[in-house]
């Protein structure tokens, strides 16, 4: 960041320096001990830490069970090809870690719910609530609120199935998604040679390429299979059959039935033909608006998504509308009916700080985590030949001569990472960790699996935040890089 020779905003100029804070933050290299306190400075994205046991036992109970499965075949499906092809493996490796990540996140959700008897205390809360405002004048408006939340989620307990089947299920077939993408493109069909027309043509050009860059048709094929199946076979009331579908009951087809159905849709749209897409494209006519329009993709995809937009989504709208203001009430009787519980604000994207300390955790009987991790880790699971774990040469050299430099801990190891009982939240990833001194001692970037339950449910016996040891970081910019010039502009302090 550059400013003029004041320090101050400038316009540009070669005379420009560069910019010093006031403070910049300190780097401590003097390592950290079990139960040292730690903060986290960032800005995490969005908790619910005070749903209601109906929220939260659906969550648990419903509809993360049921997006962990739909995830789960994605996965598996990916993962066979992707260990079949290194094309493939490259193409969907960012798609396949995207829906890993939220697969672990909502397994781990309800995995820790679950162990810390979040329903059954959110329960106990509500009942020592009901307890005191009844028959209480002073606390008629808040007599309802309960009700009224076993009401709404009776509502959503009926739809989030088909709303989660089809977030997870139709949405996850590439070609629909595809397809869908049209629509900008359909809207101005009747503007032929405008210069909206014109950038609208652009736009498309570069989407196909975009999306044919990582598409592995076989894997679409499978999926979109696999998906309809479950769709239709989850045991939903009454789940919408698109005529375009081509199955009067998809419930009493069988899994070669949606696989013949699949391998027939494939083999008669054009959308799949890059070539012939990019023609039309470059004819500039809105000749390519009735091909798409006539094409079975865009008629299925259209009335996928036009039941999600007219119908699931109204619907879950309306239900959000009575529970977003009966949420709020609720924050507001739970803090005057039980003023002696400690509340603290649900994280919303706006800068705070969490505190906790150094520590590590038992997930299950039997099993403990310790609290920090070494270099040794990574040479161990490059050895056990994981995709995910290859290192080049240098970096293996270099840790197995356990070239440390000045960074090694004190016990002769390469920390790498450290899990410590910060509350943190998507949003942290990136958020400097600081010691009691306000010196940085690494950087946040996970949560322990069960610890995702902390968006819902804060349990100091299992939430951990995961940080890259401040130490590794330098020891990759200076050891490993060779970027000596950076270190010094750093403040160390020992």
């Amino acid at each position: 960041i550059y400013a003029g020779k004041d320090n101050k905003p400038a316009d540009y100029s070669p005379d420009n320096v560069p910019f010093k804070p006031r403070k910049h933050l300190e780097i401590s290299t003097a390592g950290i001990k079990e139960n040292d306190f730690t903060m986290v400075y960032g800005f995490p994205g969005r908790t619910n830490e005070y749903l209601n046991s109906n929220a939260v036992d659906q969550l648990v109970n419903r509809s993360n069970p049921l997006k962990v499965e739909l995830r789960g075949k994605r996965l598996e499906i990916m993962d066979t090809y992707m260990k079949a092809d290194r094309k493939v493996f490259i193409q969907y490796a960012d798609k396949y870690s995207g829906v890993s990540n939220y697969h672990k996140k909502w397994a781990g959700e309800a995995r820790g719910l679950t162990k810390a008897n979040a329903v059954e205390r959110k329960i106990a809360l509500e009942q020592e609530f009901a307890k005191r405002i009844k028959d209480n004048a002073q606390y008629k408006a808040y007599q309802g609120i309960l009700d009224g939340f076993r009401e709404q989620y009776a509502k959503l307990d009926r739809i989030q199935p088909e709303l989660d089947l089809f977030t997870e299920g139709i949405l996850s077939i590439e070609i629909l998604r595809f397809a869908i993408g049209f629509k900008d493109l359909l809207q101005i069909s009747n503007e032929p040679g405008s210069e909206k027309w014109k950038n609208q043509l652009k736009a498309q050009s570069e989407r196909i390429a975009e999306f044919y860059k990582d598409y592995h048709q076989p894997i679409d094929r499978e999926t979109m299979a696999e998906m309809l199946e479950t769709y239709y076979k989850y045991g939903i009331g009454n789940p919408f059959i698109p005529t375009e579908l081509g199955l009067n009951n998809p419930k009493d087809a069988s899994k070669q039935d949606f696989e013949t159905l699949v391998n027939s849709f494939f083999s008669s749209t054009r959308l799949l033909n890059e070539s012939y897409l990019n023609e039309q494209i470059t004819k500039g006519d809105t000749a390519i608006a009735g091909i798409i329009k006539n094409d079975p993709a865009w008629k299925l995809a259209d009335a996928y998504f036009s039941h999600y937009r007219n119908t699931l989504q109204k619907q879950q709208t309306d239900i959000m509308s009575k529970l977003i203001p009966l949420n709020r009430l609720y924050v507001e009787a739970l803090r005057n009916v039980i003023p002696e519980k400690k509340y603290y604000p649900d994280a919303n994207s706006t800068l705070r700080v969490a505190f906790g300390k150094v520590e590590g955790y038992k997930p299950a009987d039997a099993t403990q985590f310790n609290w920090y991790t070494t270099a040794d880790g990574i040479l161990q699971k490059n050895r056990a030949g994981a995709a995910d774990h290859e290192i080049n040469d240098r970096l293996k050299q270099l840790l197995e001569n356990r070239t440390y430099g000045p960074y090694a801990d004190k016990d002769g190891s390469l920390h790498t990472c450290f899990a410590a009982s910060n509350h943190t939240t998507g949003g942290n990833s990136g958020s400097p960790v600081l010691n009691a001194k306000g010196q940085l001692i690494g950087t946040n970037f996970d949560r322990n699996w069960e610890g995702t339950m902390s968006d819902v449910y804060y349990d100091i016996n299992q939430v951990r935040n995961i940080v890259l040891d401040v130490r590794y970081t330098l020891w990759v910019i200076d050891v490993y890089a060779g970027a000596k010039h950076l270190i010094s502009e750093m403040t160390l302090v020992k």
